[in-house]
């Protein structure tokens, strides 16, 4: 079994009251791929105090390795004002706990001269530096998350001139910062602020010349999934090959492709080929240049599919080998996803095949830990959702209800009736549907309990 120790904690800078916290020290690269995107977002050892709402990084010597790129960096804050004697032996300690995981093969020069970096500012710029990320591109970056926090803090009225008054740095890098940002804030369920991000969305999509190419886009995924949602089941590589055929423009074309990835195979593709060698002019280049296509984007999901896949591997395996499996997952909560739960999935079913009881064990006890760690970090609106989905029976979820909807505001149906349209909207119709009906039962309670 993999130990699970208590979180420690750590007085909040601001007001002193005790706050749960496990810092990261280790960022190894090679044992978890996405750790590195962790580590630049600046995200890492982010204390949030739930007393005076502080939210700041608290400072902890650290170590950062990536064999890809020779990096074997150091860094202890000077605030810490650590002896000598001390910053050598926890930076050892630090330094050990990277070299237990490196075979006697992977041992270069690098590795037995770290690089002390004085502050966390620097440490970043030579992480990205070594992906050739100039000073520059990064003092760019950070205009636009400044920008970001701007828009986000200012008042409806004067979105507008912001907008109008930064369009230079509203580009695609910005809404991809602006679209990990909605993400994050996402999974805190905070509504408010998610209505303010929506209005400050529709407005950056009206009035930026990158909004509109990202809402044309988007126009044509919809047009695209609507196309290929006609056929319903009928849906057969003939019939996907004719979308192809009378498409339109390029964007059309990779939204088919990204949509309907399984039809885009061999048989397909052979099916193409045909249609290229009995064509001739104009049709016969529109052609071969659709065939381009499906080959360039089909191997660059692919790709990106594999790469997901063995960061999910690398990131199970640095799970299974946690002193403290449960902040093991808190701190890398953003990683896991659909894929992680594939990959998760298929170990403990060869585990189980192959005879492995203990390996299996321990995938079961990943899998606990990581659903009660993603439950405790939900709203108790949404708990309470999931509660009611995971009963066996209607009539044990009605037992739930009428035991614990005095706990949730009056506006509980109305949540539940938005969860359940997000679960359409997931293609999940059958949980939508069960939820909606505890939604009437919750209903019905509510008014019977004016009336006790």
């Amino acid at each position: 079994m993999v130990a699970l120790n208590q979180q420690p904690m750590a007085a909040c800078p601001n007001c002193r009251q005790p706050v749960p916290f496990q810092p990261q020290q280790v960022f190894d690269v090679s044992l978890n791929p996405a750790i590195k995107d962790y580590f630049l977002s600046g995200q890492a050892n982010l204390l949030q105090c739930p007393s005076c709402g502080f939210a700041g990084t608290i400072g902890t010597p650290i170590i950062y390795h990536d064999p890809e790129k020779e990096l074997f960096l150091t860094h202890v804050p000077v605030e810490l004002n650590l002896p000598r004697e001390e910053k050598e032996r926890v930076l050892g300690a630090l330094t050990q706990a990277i070299m237990r995981n490196i075979p006697q093969e992977g041992m270069k020069a690098y590795l037995f001269q770290p690089t002390e970096m004085l502050t966390m500012k620097s440490m970043i710029e030579k992480v990205l530096g070594a992906d050739g990320i100039t000073p520059e591109m990064i003092a760019s970056q950070q205009a636009k998350m400044n920008l970001v926090g701007q828009l986000l803090q200012a008042e409806e009225d004067t979105l507008d001139f912001l907008i109008q008054d930064n369009q230079k740095l509203i580009d695609e890098e910005f809404f991809g910062l602006f679209s990990q940002l909605i993400q994050n804030i996402a999974m805190s369920g905070d509504e408010e602020i998610m209505t303010r991000i929506g209005v400050l969305n529709d407005k950056l999509i009206a009035q930026t010349d990158a909004g509109r190419k990202i809402g044309d886009q988007q126009a044509t995924l919809e047009k695209a999934a609507a196309d290929l949602e006609q056929h319903g089941e009928k849906l057969d590589r003939k019939k996907f090959l004719k979308l192809l055929v009378n498409s339109e423009s390029d964007d059309y074309t990779s939204a088919l492709i990204s949509l309907a990835r399984p039809l885009a195979d061999y048989e397909m593709f052979m099916l193409l080929t045909e249609r290229i060698q009995a064509a001739s002019g104009e049709k016969k280049a529109k052609l071969e240049h659709i065939r381009d296509m499906v080959m360039t984007i089909t191997q660059e999901m692919d790709a990106a599919a594999q790469a997901r896949g063995e960061a999910m591997v690398s990131l199970l395996q640095m799970l299974l080998q946690a002193d403290d499996l449960e902040a093991a997952i808190t701190q890398n909560l953003q990683y896991f996803n659909d894929d992680f739960m594939a990959v998760l999935g298929q170990n403990l079913a060869a585990a189980n095949e192959n005879g492995q009881t203990e390996l299996a064990e321990k995938l079961r006890t990943v899998g606990e830990t990581l659903m009660r760690v993603v439950q405790q970090g939900m709203p108790p609106e949404i708990q309470f959702v999931n509660e009611l989905l995971s009963q066996e029976s209607p009539e044990e979820a009605q037992g739930i209800i009428r035991r614990r909807i005095s706990e949730f505001p009056a506006e509980m149906p109305q949540i539940m009736d938005q969860i359940a349209d997000s679960l359409d909207a997931q293609g999940q119709s059958e949980q939508a549907a069960k939820l909606r009906d505890y939604k009437e039962f919750a209903e019905k309670e509510i008014m019977m309990a004016k009336w006790r």
